[in-house]
Order: structure tokens, then C-alpha cells, then sequence
């Protein structure tokens, strides 16, 4: 090791057990880097951070990014590391190091890979305890980097006793050994990295999962309890905080491979490795994070997250129901004694970290399991008084609620399939946790008005988090909590009504009107989550009239609500009362309108005596005139034009409601009556995209048989619209800001109907209405609009859905031209958009997406849509010389081929838009694929090969198919004098090696990857076996070679039963065959492949 005297204030010489190389480590750099460049190193790097300078600050970082550009500059970086004494040149060099290691890795050798751990490993050893922590923290990652790229290359594997060197020198190398091993579990659970795909990402990750992280976890649990018997050595809060977090991670591990979405980690198990069972059967083990947890007042909340994944170990990784039952007892004592003595319970963390752990014992524990446990009574009591406590302070900890309440939830949903004699105790908390949570929600209605800060309210997701909770809840005893709320609620409508009726408005200040409408917005919401919950849950008579009491009380309070609406005078709170009555009505749509409904119910009889809504349609009809009236008057408020038209679609897509919308006289002054004149929110820009719901609504309730026959009457006003548009006298007419307004809009409001006309009825009603009247206007907005992607993208997008055969409903009858009709007017507008998108203004827009690749992807998905529609017969192109069908594939393919492929790529829409138009073109028109210039067919077989490397199943499964029709094509075709078989074997003339590394690349992933589309897989597989026999031969002895010796015959049986009973032959019945063969010969290659 060769140091800098001068660089550190510590001790320079490395302690003889961290000898991690057979000899010295070698003088590297000299002559690639000497003092003086060293200097000029370091005053850019002072520059690139402190410069105030812009142009200087952008210099300097570009002259200094030529560390980072190969493989080969990492010795600069070590040089620098090595001698500096900036923090900005070791800052610039230890994140180098890292970008080459994470961009370049296969540009190292495995002498440089070893070479580069041992070097980190030393240099922490020597330097690790003075360095700056930020500088540490990226060595630390670059390390543990090193280390999982070269898992299966000495000497990363020996990564846990170099680190017991660590652990057996100072103090600070005892903490930076603790933090290397937790920085290299974060890196083995990140899946995301660039050089590995994701099956060798778990490789790695399975292997060290299997070689090294339980001899981590053991020695975090020597660690910890070393700490808990008060060592003297290891009392410090650094050696507590990574043991913690040691021991953590290594719970945490994604052990199996699900990568768990964090958002629904509280549903999940932990699936802890058979092989560690016996540190769990330990009661020690889970003792000692409980002494850890009342000890350490500094990581009370690290030990409680261990806790939290200890309390969710899988069910079969005890032997035997007795074991489960002890470790179960345990967990429960210890719970117990928490709360007891509500042991750190006043920490906000600990407070958060005990909810999770409370709600992820019911997750993995059954309630009679619970039940059966000694100490229950008292347990369950006292998680009651905690939860009442929680809600009664619920500003201190918001984000603890939902947690507690979605265990009481499954607390009482299991109540049905409770069969221990002992009781659950559940019926008499439940009221009482409901009841305070009623309160809460009530007394902190004014807080939630003040607050500046995001609320529950304007948090949908929490809100919807908690409302899920409250059915179980609120049915358990039902009676007293519908008495409660009617206790609440009436009083409340009372003074709301006193607010709104004339002369009556000095009943109190405006503010009180605000706080009452926020106080009824939550009861309207617990209301709601209450009545919905019927669904899904043992309902009876006498429920179905509670639930007619609480409905009839937020019916008439929506229809006083209504009474007074005016958008001028609205409020925080009187939005949020909107947004709950909206809420409500979709519950109540839910349970008692509509497909899931029953056709008689007793809440229509307590509706009737108070409200005088006696049925189905008169519940309706009040649901509609709400949604009209919302429509008209709260135009300004997006979210609730928004719920609105998602309640008016939900209810026009049933079957039973839709057919008894139909019926009302309301839908009729709406068909009648949609223009903005009458729906003033159509013209707010903030409610654009909501257009497109509406029509499509409309379209639903307009194409149902009873009322088609007012079509004509209905699209007059998008006809005059579109005649407008139509009579401008040039494109640059189309170039006004009223204009454009006017074109966004039609084009959405024409998308929402044509998603609606599913029928062939419908759909031939606006074909004939729009074709050729209104077409020309399409290729003037195209010509004049395509620099505007707000113009473009609602243009384009209702194409891609106008020529998408979806129900069959593109059947024209076999004397019309319909289809070709539509075909050109495609390929005029995919040539027209095309031939311009790819101008250069728009290539230097820093904005690609949305400038250019949005558009390109929708074009492609056009073109996707009209050549597998079955709806065109392209023949008749080429027959009667029209262009039509060669332009727009031409220009597809010259927009989206010009598009760099790795750019592509990376957006996934444009993705799938690409690879969906390539299996289309190699299904319906293989012929004209094959005649494609060389480099662009090349290009495209390219761009398949990629497809098939990528993680998206569905892209890859697209791949496929283009592979299989192209190959297939090749087989039949090859030997005939045609211009496409003559085009296609130059192809491969000049580029030999297309199909055989297809076939590799093929043949690999079916070895090495998990999928699931097997199916797809093989059917290529199969024909480039055919086509390709000899290169087959080289990939099986590539892959026989590659086992071990004594495994070789057996696996040579494996490729002989690979290619049992098929033939040269590509009929239906070999193809079935070669699959279930490639399905029997992954099984069982399997076990032979090495990691």
C-alpha cells in the first residue's frame, strides 16, 4: 500500500489482518497522472462545485467527465484517491469510480475486477475512518457494486470474512465494516441496474441469499447482542444504529424474488429460508429485539421495524403448529408489555412502527390462532384503549390510522370463520373505536379547514385508505353505530339549512357555515363507506333499513346542498361536502342500483317514508339531476367535474342502470342539450381531458337501440363544428388560438363517441356522417398543428380508436369500399403528420416526448389497428396501382427506425406502440417486409432481437410472433423465383448471422429466463432450428460443454427428447409437439444449468 503522508491526520499503516492481497498492493498511475495535472484536477473540481459561474461550473464538469468515459481511467481515479487531500477531487473520484463500474463494467477485466475489490477494500481499511462521510458512503456503494457485478468471480465471495477484519481492528472500522455489509444488501435487492438483466439480478441475489446473508444476520445478531449485555466495547450509538439496520436489511431481503410494492407492504410475508429456522425456534432471538426496543432509546424505532418483519415470517417455516403457536405466544408477550407500560409509545417513529406491527400481525396470524393465546383478553383490551387513544390524538401521528383501523377491519371480518369457544371480544370495541373515530373526524373538521398543509381530505389515497376500513366497522353493531350518526348528522343538517335559507344566514359567522359543511362532509363520507359496505359482507332486513335511515339523511342534505349551489360562494369546505356526496352516491349506486343490486330491498321502503323515493328510478333520476346540476355549476372545480362524469360513466356502463337511464326524461334533455351552452365546463381548459369521458358517456346512452334513431338531431352541433372548420380558406387560417381551442376540443368529444359506438350500427352512423364530408379537416389540422402535440395528440388518438375493429363492429358489406375508403385517409394522415414530425425544429426540441415520440407512437398504433383490423383488403393496392398502403408503411417505418433504438426503448408506451406495428407488418404484409431495403430489414430484425432481450413479457411475446411470421415465410418461400424471396435471401446473403443469433438469443432465454410466455418462445424456436440446423448443433455443444463432465450424457438425453418425434416440418401439429417438448426440456435442464 503506498499512501500520502500528508493526507491524513490518522495512522497511514494498514493493520496486518487486513491483508486482503497475497502482496502489496501494486504503484499504480505513475506516469498516467503527476503532480501538476493532479492540481489542475483539483481546481476544477473546486470549480464544478463552487463556482457562482454557470458557464464556468458547466466547463468544468465536462472537462472532468473524461473520468468517467472508460474503463481505463479508473486508474486516474485511484490516483487521485490516493493522493489528494480535496474533498471536491475525492468526491469527483470515488463517483467516477462508481459510473464506470455501474456503465462499464464489461469493459474490466476479471484480474482488474479483483484487483478494484481488494483495492477498495484496502483503501477503507487504511482511509475509511478519516474520510469525509460523504466521500465514505460512495466508496461504500461503488464497493458493494464491485461486489455483486463479480459474485461469481474470486474473491467477492469472501466478502463477509474480509469484512470480519473489520469488525476485529478499531471501533470506526467495526462501524465501517456494519455499513459495508448493509450497503451491499441494499445493492443485491436492486434490480435496475444496466449491466445486469433481471434474471442475473436474481441470480446473484439467489446466491448470495444462499452463501453469505445468513452468516450476515448471525453476525448482526452477535452485534446486537453484544450491545444489549452492555459490552463496553461496543456502547456506542454508531455500532447500535448499523446493527439495527444490519439486522433489518436482512429481513427485509427480497428473498424469493417478488420485488413487493411497497404500497401494499403491510399485506406481505416474509419468506425467511428454511435454513434459518433454527435462530426463530431460538427465543432469544426475538427477545432480543424486544430488550433492544426498551434499552435503546436512540433506535427504538429500528428495533420495532425488525420486529415488524419478525412478526410476519411465514407460516411453514416452523415445523409444526406447536412452534408456530410458541413463537406466536412470544410475539404477543412482548407486544403485551408494550403496551403495558406504553414503552416508547410517546415517539412519534415508535408510535408509526407499532401500528405497522400490530397490523401486520393480523395479516399472517389467524384470528383463532390469536384468540387461543394465552394473555388475549387483556391483549386485545388494551390494543382497543391504544387504538381509541391514537384517533383521539390523531394530528400527532396521521399516517399511524389507517394502520390500526385496517387491523381492526380484518379483525371483524374474520369474526365469521371464528370456531374457538373462547370469545373475541371484538363486538363490544368495535362501537366504541368507531364511535371515536366519528368524533375525531368531527373535531378535527375546523383544524383540516386551517391547516396549510395537505389534509386527509385533499389526500385521496389516505382518505380512500381509511374509508376501506369503516364497513367492518360500522356494520359490526350496526344499530348503534347508525344511532350515533343520526345523533350527529341531523343536528347538523338543522344548522346547515339555517345557514342557507334566506333570512336565516344570521344564524352565525360565514366560518361556522364553513366548519358545519366540513363536519357533514366526513359524516357523508363515513356514511358512505358504511352503506357500501353492504357489498361483500352477511347482510340482513334489518341492516338494509339502517342503511335507508343514513341514505335518506345525505339524500336531503344533497338536496339542500343543491338548492343553494353557486360555484361564486364556494368554499374548501363546501367542495369537500361535494366531493363526499359524490362518494356517497357511488356506495349507494354500488349496493342498491344497478347489475350487483337487489330488485326489491328494504331501504326503498325507509326512502319512501321520508323521502318519497320508492324505487330504483326514482333514486336515479335524483342521482342525475345531481350530476346535471354539477356539470353546470361547479365548471371552475376539476376534481369534481372529474368524480362527476366517472359516476355518470360508471352508471351508463351497467347493464341494468344503463337501461334505466335510458327511460329517464333527463337523458333526453341531455341528448338534446350538450353543447357548452348548456355544460359550461366544456370550455374551462383544466376540464379538457374530461370531455372525452362525457361523450363517451353520451355515446352510450345515444347508441342504445331506444335512441340511435336521434343521431342526426344529436351530432348537429359537432357537425357544425366541423363544417366551420372545414370552410377555413387555408391551413394557415388553422393557425388561431380560438381555432386551436375549437379543434381540441371536436377531436375529443369525436374520440369519446367513437368509443362508444361498439356496434356496427353506431359505428357505420358516424363513418357515414364524417366520410368524406369531414375528412379533409383531419389532414388540414395534421398540416397545420403538427408543431402543437396538444393539437396533434387528441387528433391522433381519435383516429387510432376510429379504425380500431374492436366488437367487429368495422363490417362493411362486401359491395362497399368503406374500408379502403378509411385505409387511405389513414395513410394520408400518417403521411401528411409524418413527412412533418420529423422536421428539424422539432428534432432540437429538448422535450422529445412530447414533441415527437408521442406522436410517432400514436401513428404507429394507427397503423397497428388498420393493418390487423380485417377490414381492408390490401390487395386491391397493388392490384389498381394505388400508393395508399406503401406511403404509410413507409413513412411508419421511416419515423419510428429514424428514432435511435435505445431511445425507444426507454418509453414504454412508445414500446409497445413500435413492436405492436412490427407484428402487425410481419403478420399481414411478411411479403412487403421481406422486399424492405437491406440495412432497414436488418435494422428492423435488430430491433426484434432487442425486443426479445427487454423485460416486457407482452413486447416480448410481440417479437415473437413478427420472428415467427418472417422465419416461416423464409421456410416456404426461400426457394421461389418471387421478388419478396429473392429481396429476402440477399438479406441474409449479406448478413449470414441474423437468423442464427436470433435463434442464440432464443435459445438462451428459454435456458436462463423465468417466463411465462413459453408458448410464444417456441414457435420461433422452432423454424430457426429448421432453418438453421448447423448453428443449432453449435448452441447445443456451446451449452453441453458448459456442464460439468459427468453430467454431460444426461444432458445430451435432455436435447434428444428436445427434438423426439419432430420433424422439418412447420404444420400446426410439429409445432404443438416442439412445445410440449421445449416445456419438459426446460423442467428438466434446469437443475444442470449453473448459476
Amino acid at each position: 500500500w503506498r499512501s500520502s503522508p500528508s493526507k491524513h491526520t490518522t495512522a497511514q499503516c494498514t493493520p496486518k489482518h487486513f491483508l486482503f492481497l497475497p502482496r502489496p498492493f501494486p504503484r499504480l498511475c505513475l506516469g498516467k497522472m503527476n503532480p501538476e495535472q493532479l492540481q489542475q484536477v483539483e481546481e476544477l473540481a473546486q470549480q464544478a462545485y463552487n463556482s457562482t459561474v454557470p458557464a464556468e461550473r458547466a466547463l468544468a464538469e465536462e472537462r472532468l467527465r473524461v473520468l468517467s468515459a472508460s474503463p481505463e481511467n479508473s486508474v486516474l481515479c485511484r490516483y487521485i484517491l490516493d493522493n489528494s487531500r480535496s474533498p471536491f477531487a475525492l468526491t469527483i473520484a470515488s463517483q467516477s469510480l462508481f459510473k464506470l463500474v455501474t456503465h462499464m463494467w464489461a469493459g474490466f477485466t476479471p484480474v482488474q475486477h479483483a484487483e478494484l475489490y481488494n483495492y477498495l477494500l484496502t483503501y477503507l481499511a487504511s482511509y475509511g475512518p478519516s474520510v469525509q462521510q460523504f466521500i465514505l458512503a460512495s466508496l461504500l456503494q461503488t464497493l458493494a457494486r464491485v461486489i455483486k457485478f463479480g459474485w461469481f468471480e474470486e474473491p467477492s465471495q469472501d466478502i463477509v470474512d474480509n469484512v470480519d477484519k473489520f469488525l476485529k481492528a478499531s471501533l470506526n472500522h467495526y462501524v465501517i465494516g456494519l455499513r459495508i455489509l448493509n450497503e451491499l444488501i441494499v445493492e443485491m435487492n436492486l434490480g435496475n441496474q444496466g449491466h445486469l438483466s433481471l434474471s442475473q439480478h436474481r441470480k446473484v441475489a439467489v446466491s448470495f441469499r444462499d452463501k453469505a446473508l445468513l452468516r450476515i444476520f448471525q453476525l448482526a445478531l452477535n452485534t446486537l447482542g453484544q450491545v444489549a449485555a452492555q459490552a463496553p466495547a461496543l456502547q456506542d450509538e454508531r455500532v447500535q444504529g448499523q446493527g439495527l439496520k444490519l439486522a433489518q436489511h436482512c429481513l427485509s431481503f427480497d428473498f424469493i424474488g417478488t420485488i413487493p410494492d411497497e404500497s401494499s407492504e403491510d399485506l406481505g410475508i416474509v419468506q425467511i429460508p428454511s435454513s434459518w429456522r433454527f435462530l426463530f425456534e431460538d427465543p432469544a432471538t426475538l427477545g432480543l429485539f424486544f430488550r433492544l426496543y426498551a434499552t435503546l432509546p436512540s433506535h427504538t424505532a429500528l428495533a420495532m421495524e425488525c420486529l415488524v418483519q419478525m412478526a410476519s415470517v411465514r407460516r411453514s417455516l416452523f415445523v409444526n403448529e406447536d412452534d408456530r403457536a410458541k413463537y406466536l405466544a412470544q410475539l404477543l408477550a412482548g407486544i403485551l408489555d408494550v403496551l403495558r407500560n406504553r414503552t416508547g409509545l410517546s415517539a412519534k417513529g415508535n408510535h408509526h412502527e407499532f401500528s405497522r406491527l400490530l397490523a401486520r400481525l393480523k395479516s399472517n396470524y389467524q384470528l383463532t390462532q390469536l384468540v387461543a393465546t394465552d394473555g388475549y383478553p387483556e391483549w386485545i383490551r388494551l390494543v382497543a384503549e391504544f387504538t381509541v387513544a391514537s384517533i383521539k390524538t390523531w394530528d400527532w401521528a396521521p399516517n399511524s390510522i389507517h394502520f390500526i383501523l385496517g387491523l381492526w377491519s380484518r379483525f371483524i371480518a374474520s369474526m365469521s370463520y371464528l370456531k374457538a369457544t373462547t370469545p373475541a371480544l371484538l363486538d363490544g370495541y368495535a362501537p366504541q373505536i368507531m364511535q371515536a373515530y366519528i368524533t375525531a373526524c368531527i373535531e378535527n373538521a375546523q383544524r383540516m379547514l386551517d391547516s396549510e398543509e395537505p389534509t386527509l381530505f385533499e389526500s385521496e389515497e389516505h382518505l380512500s385508505e381509511h374509508l376501506e376500513a369503516l364497513p367492518y366497522l360500522g356494520r359490526c353493531k350496526y344499530q348503534q353505530t347508525s344511532s350515533f350518526l343520526i345523533s350527529l348528522i341531523d343536528p347538523l343538517t338543522a344548522r346547515f339549512q339555517a345557514h342557507i335559507t334566506p333570512g336565516q344566514g344570521a344564524f352565525g359567522p360565514q366560518n361556522d357555515l364553513y366548519v358545519t359543511e366540513a363536519q357533514l362532509a366526513w359524516l357523508v363520507y363515513i356514511i358512505g363507506a358504511t352503506v357500501g359496505g353492504r357489498i361483500g359482507m352477511n347482510s340482513h332486513e334489518e341492516h338494509d333499513l339502517l342503511d335507508g335511515e343514513l341514505a335518506s339523511r345525505v339524500f336531503q342534505l344533497l338536496r339542500l346542498h343543491d338548492a343553494r349551489l353557486n360555484a361564486s360562494q364556494a368554499s374548501k369546505a363546501t367542495i369537500q361536502l361535494e366531493l363526499s356526496l359524490l362518494y356517497f352516491i357511488h356506495q349507494f349506486r354500488k349496493a342498491y342500483i344497478g347489475d350487483n343490486a337487489l330488485t326489491s330491498s328494504k331501504v326503498y321502503n325507509r326512502l319512501a317514508e321520508l323521502l318519497g323515493l320508492s324505487t330504483h328510478h326514482m333514486v336515479l333520476n335524483l342521482i342525475l339531476g345531481k350530476i346535471t346540476a354539477n356539470l353546470k355549476y361547479w365548471a371552475r372545480e376539476h376534481a369534481i367535474i372529474t368524480k362527476t362524469l366517472v359516476l355518470f360513466h360508471d352508471l351508463s356502463s351497467g347493464y341494468s342502470s344503463g337501461k334505466m337511464l335510458i327511460k329517464l326524461d333527463i337523458t333526453s334533455q341531455i341528448l338534446s342539450n350538450h353543447t357548452s351552452e348548456h355544460f359550461p365546463f366544456l370550455d374551462h381548459e383544466a376540464n379538457t381531458r374530461d370531455r372525452t369521458t362525457f361523450y363517451a358517456t353520451l355515446g352510450r346512452l345515444l347508441f342504445a337501440d331506444e335512441n340511435i334513431a336521434r343521431f342526426d338531431e344529436f351530432i348537429a352541433p359537432l357537425d357544425h363544428t366541423l363544417r366551420s372548420l372545414g370552410s377555413l380558406p387555408s391551413v394557415e387560417a388553422f393557425r388561431h388560438e380560438q381555432v386551436k381551442r375549437v379543434v381540441i376540443g371536436a377531436f375529443r368529444d369525436l374520440r369519446g363517441l367513437v368509443s362508444s359506438s361498439v356496434t356496427r350500427r353506431a359505428y357505420n352512423s358516424l363513418f357515414d356522417w364524417l366520410h368524406p364530408k369531414h375528412t379533409p379537416v383531419l389532414h388540414m389540422v395534421a398540416e397545420a398543428w403538427y408543431d402543437a402535440p396538444e393539437v396533434t395528440t387528441p387528433l391522433l388518438k381519435f383516429m387510432a380508436e376510429f379504425v380500431l375493429n374492436k366488437s367487429g363492429r368495422l363490417t362493411f358489406d362486401s359491395s362497399s369500399p368503406n374500408g379502403i375508403l378509411l385505409f387511405r385517409e389513414v395513410s394520408k394522415l400518417i403521411v401528411t403528420y409524418g413527412s412533418r414530425v420529423t422536421s428539424p425544429a422539432l428534432a432540437n426540441n429538448r422535450d422529445a416526448y412530447k414533441a415527437r415520440y408521442k406522436g410517432i407512437w400514436l401513428c404507429l398504433t394507427i397503423m397497428k389497428n388498420a393493418l390487423s383490423g380485417n377490414y381492408v383488403n390490401f390487395g386491391v393496392f397493388a392490384l389498381y396501382g394505388d400508393t395508399a398502403l406503401a406511403n404509410a408503411l413507409a413513412m411508419s417505418l421511416n419515423i419510428s427506425l429514424a428514432i435511435p433504438l435505445p431511445e425507444l426503448l426507454s418509453f414504454p408506451k412508445f414500446s409497445r406502440a413500435f413492436f405492436g406495428f412490427v407484428e402487425a407488418m410481419c403478420t399481414c404484409h411478411t411479403a412487403l417486409v421481406a422486399e424492405l431495403d437491406t440495412p432497414v430489414f436488418a435494422q428492423l430484425v435488430l430491433s426484434l432481437q432487442e425486443g426479445i432481450n427487454g423485460t416486457d413479457s407482452s413486447i416480448v411475446s410481440q417479437c415473437c410472433l413478427a420472428l415467427d411470421n418472417l422465419v416461416t415465410f423464409y421456410y416456404q418461400n426461400c426457394r421461389k423465383d418471387t421478388p419478396a424471396a429473392r429481396a429476402l435471401n440477399q438479406h441474409l446473403a449479406q448478413n449470414p448471422e441474423l437468423f442464427p443469433r436470433i435463434l442464440d438469443i432464443l435459445f438462451r432465454y428459454v435456458l436462463y429466463e423465468d417466463s411465462s410466455n413459453q408458448w410464444s418462445l417456441s414457435r420461433p424456436l422452432l423454424c430457426l432450428i429448421i432453418v438453421c440446423p448447423k448453428h443449432f448443433l453449435d448452441v447445443k455443444a456451446q451449452v453441453v460443454n458448459g456442464i460439468s463432465a459427468d453430467k454431460r450424457e444426461r444432458v445430451l438425453g435432455i436435447f434428444a427428447k428436445l427434438m423426439e418425434d419432430v420433424h422439418d416440418s412447420l404444420e400446426l401439429k410439429n409445432r404443438d409437439k416442439f412445445t410440449s417438448n421445449l416445456t419438459h426440456f426446460k423442467h428438466e435442464i434446469k437443475s444442470y444449468i449453473a448459476s
